[in-house]
């Protein structure tokens, strides 16, 4: 025979204000106008909205509407670490990064001998990142190459006393 959990009193609120978001979010979206009514305008009409619950339980909902600004995008412009690989080979230093959507007019290097700088700027992002380097390479050696978003650099590295002997 199978007996029935008593449901704990402390998940009874939680359920409450389960309920209360339910029931917000059904009447916002079955209150919604007609999607082509909407898409007319062809700019949006909310951002996003945010859902906050007072002392009592009882929810407000604030919606962040669109706002008309010149320069709008320019507000949302992100700046992203690539992602980025680096090997050591016997003498040289290979690095691999994923800059999608820039351009190679737009990418700027800055090699030192323990370190590489990779700087893009697009217009609606831009890319930043140092990659700190195990060995010391020589800066003058560099080769690059950028297809399809991946730059790809070769930069030899610089010759040790112990190699030389």
């Amino acid at each position: 025979m199978f007996h029935r959990k008593k449901k704990r009193k402390e998940f009874d609120e939680f359920e409450e204000l389960e309920r209360r978001m339910f029931q917000v979010m059904n009447e916002l979206l079955f209150n919604m106008p007609d999607f082509d009514e909407l898409m007319r305008d062809s700019k949006p009409l909310a951002l996003g909205f945010t859902i906050k619950f007072d002392a009592k339980g009882v929810p407000s909902v604030r919606v962040k509407r669109y706002e008309k600004r010149r320069n709008y995008a320019k507000r949302f412009r992100t700046r992203s670490e690539p992602l980025y690989e680096v090997r050591y080979d016997r003498d040289s230093v290979w690095i691999v990064a994923a800059l999608p959507g820039a351009r190679e007019e737009n990418i700027k290097l800055e090699v030192q001998p323990n370190l590489v700088r990779i700087f893009a700027t697009e217009k609606d992002t831009s890319y930043y990142k140092e990659i700190p380097l195990e060995e010391r390479v020589k800066p003058e050696s560099l080769k690059k190459s950028f297809n399809n978003g991946v730059l790809e650099l070769i930069i030899e590295k610089e010759s040790s006393k112990a190699d030389s002997c």
